[in-house]
């Protein structure tokens, strides 16, 4: 029968216990040290800093494997292409084949004027480059307005020679046309060159034309208020005969040819004159009795406007408030009647009162109309001033002169 043993619950409690020492830190121990022996086990301070040449091995080792991976793009992004449009791979990187190889881009067509105005003319500049290792004889150049099958042909070119590394410089010029246009140039036409790869043979670059404005004056509309001494107001009329707004006209108002020293009266600057529209300018200046040639001249600052400097004329009589009329002169033989006619006379007070005729042979005469006979001429003729002075109710009066040519008798 076997003795009843007390229920053992620590297996541990049954294996024999070997004899531990009490580990207790000393003053001198390093602080690690001294803690692991409070947690029960024993830690070298430097246990962690034995670790770092593995983890550097292990880093270096997976950098290594990540370089001969092969590259995967991120997805949804395209790969980049060739100038065909064949997609890019890194078999395609390797040394320049032999041979010349002519190239053109859109930077190597060069308009004189980035927006030229319709009809404008501009230089065009083309760059032909040889990039490749070998000579280019017998090079063809054709520039189009469009492309060679559709397009015009603007100009064509022979190159001799176009040396390894050479650029090549050539000019045309062309005349705008409204609209936008392809200038494009296109490398060895004939065929002459032999290369690996013609796709960059073939360039062309985008010249936007825009309308220009075609500024005139309109005869018909250059008016005058009145032709009454005082004050007179100009009027002329620019019209816009183009394709685009103009602006930075005006309109100065001359007396006399203003390219031959007339005396400028005033001017005004026209607004912005839509194509197709006018624009009115004006001026006001003091009228003497007299008369006066007038002018009107456009004068621009918008270089595009090919109508250059345009002037229109008036030629008038600008009367006082009574005006007198002698008449046109006379040429009569000695002993003949001459009539003089003051008729064409008037005041603004709408009659004239007195009419007084002065013959130059200290004789005189009164009315409108009048007859005198000279009769004494002498033996050569003489030239003798008719002066006819009128005045009206308001008192005014005014005077002006006719000649009188008296031949003798018989001559």
């Amino acid at each position: 029968m076997v003795a009843n043993l007390p229920l053992v619950r620590d297996p541990e409690a049954l294996r024999p216990h070997t004899h531990r020492p009490e580990l207790k830190p000393k003053p001198g121990d390093p602080i690690m040290y001294r803690r692991s022996l409070v947690r029960g086990r024993r830690t070298r301070p430097a246990h962690r800093a034995r670790r770092a040449p593995v983890l550097l091995i292990l880093i270096a080792l997976a950098m290594v494997c990540s370089l001969a991976a092969p590259s995967v793009p991120p997805a949804n992004v395209p790969l980049p292409t060739t100038d065909g449009g064949v997609p890019w791979s890194p078999d395609d990187v390797g040394p320049a084949s032999p041979g010349p190889d002519l190239n053109a881009s859109s930077d190597d067509i060069s308009p004189s004027d980035s927006a030229p105005g319709q009809g404008q003319s501009i230089t065009v500049s083309l760059t032909v480059r040889n990039t490749g290792d070998e000579h280019a004889y017998n090079v063809t150049v054709d520039l189009y307005d469009g492309d060679d099958a559709t397009g015009i042909l603007i100009a064509s070119f022979h190159i001799d020679n176009a040396s390894s590394g050479s650029s090549t410089a050539l000019n045309t010029v062309w005349t705008a046309v409204l609209g936008s246009h392809d200038l494009t140039m296109y490398l060895d036409v004939d065929d002459n060159v032999t290369e690996d790869s013609e796709v960059n043979n073939e360039a062309s670059s985008t010249v936007a034309v825009s309308g220009v404005p075609d500024v005139g004056l309109v005869k018909g509309a250059f008016l005058i208020s009145t032709n009454q001494v005082g004050s007179v107001t100009l009027t002329a009329d620019g019209i816009n005969t183009g394709n685009a707004t103009a602006s930075g006209y005006r309109v100065g108002f001359y007396e006399g040819d203003p390219d031959s020293g007339g005396s400028l009266i005033g001017n005004m600057d026209l607004s912005d004159i839509p194509a197709g529209e006018r624009a009115t300018a004006t001026t006001t200046f003091t009228a003497l009795e007299a008369e006066y040639h007038l002018y009107a001249r456009l004068e621009k600052t918008d270089p595009l406007d090919p109508a250059g400097n345009h002037k229109v004329d008036r030629k008038v009589w600008f009367n006082g408030a009574i005006v007198s009329r002698a008449g046109p002169d006379h040429v009569v033989m000695a002993g003949q009647n001459v009539t003089f006619n003051g008729s064409g006379s008037w005041s603004v007070d709408g009659a004239i009162t007195n009419y007084t005729w002065n013959f130059g042979d200290s004789t005189t005469g009164y009315g409108a109309t009048v007859t005198h006979n000279y009769t004494n001429p002498g033996t050569s003729a003489r030239i003798l001033n008719v002066r006819l002075t009128v005045r009206d109710g308001s008192g005014r009066s005014t005077s002006d002169t006719a000649k009188v040519y008296v031949n003798p008798t018989g001559t």
